[in-house]
């Protein structure tokens, strides 16, 4: 006979595992850490979660959905379907890169091939939220989506293996472009049509860095609150 779920423990094993990876960065995280600061076994937060990966996405998951959230409260402007998508994406990479526990537990999860993988299709799959189309769309164009999401990663990475903090909007500029243009939001444009079309929504470091705070904030929120958020799509 299974266990039932105790959501409470749950939680507490999701925000435990949240301060760590923040705190250690995933590789250096174990189970035996998690379970102590949690307060609750090793052999519980294995039910709960039998790989150490699924916290890893889980809270991946989280800071995406608290990214959408923070521009849907923070940013008062009537965007269209591409700038919402471009502020989006650019407080999602600020919240990743501009805080040093987030930075270590994102270079160790690209770091690992089966997480990474694994977290660019969640993230694809998420995205139609910030772009505004249907689930229907992406499942249509999987390979070039991915492939654009990977090689944002592949940057990602290699950014951070060389202790380079980039300017994110500038970063995240060709990806959302290119997947505009796949998914028939935009016509090909120009190099002086793009920059006229996304230079309004660029922000800067410094003014995303208060909005990178508030969605690792409400990220560590959310799983205190709610845990599971598979529910979100």
């Amino acid at each position: 006979m299974s266990k039932r779920r105790n959501e409470s423990v749950e939680r507490s094993v999701l925000v435990a595992a949240w301060d760590l990876f923040m705190e250690k960065g995933y590789q250096g995280t174990s189970y035996t850490d998690i379970a102590e600061l949690s307060g609750v076994s090793r052999s519980l937060v294995q039910y709960y979660f039998p790989k150490k990966d699924l916290l890893a996405l889980t809270c991946g998951k989280a800071i995406v959905i608290a990214s959408h959230v923070v521009v849907r409260t923070e940013i008062h402007q009537d965007l269209n379907q591409v700038a919402s998508a471009y502020i989006t994406g650019q407080v999602l990479l600020a919240a990743l890169f501009l805080n040093k526990g987030s930075q270590r537990f994102l270079f160790d999860i690209l770091r690992d091939r089966d997480i990474a993988q694994q977290l660019i299709v969640q993230n694809y799959q998420l995205a139609h939220r910030a772009f505004a189309v249907s689930l229907d769309q992406f499942a249509a164009i999987p390979d070039k989506a991915i492939m654009v999401a990977g090689g944002l990663g592949e940057l990602a990475y290699y950014y951070l293996a060389q202790g380079i903090m980039p300017d994110v909007s500038s970063l995240l500029k060709p990806g959302v472009l290119v997947q505009a243009s796949i998914f028939g939001l935009v016509d090909e444009t120009t190099p002086q049509q793009e920059q006229a079309m996304l230079a309004p929504y660029a922000l800067s470091n410094e003014t995303l860095a208060p909005l990178a705070a508030k969605a690792m904030e409400y990220a560590r929120t959310m799983l205190l609150e709610q845990g599971d958020v598979s529910h979100f799509d």
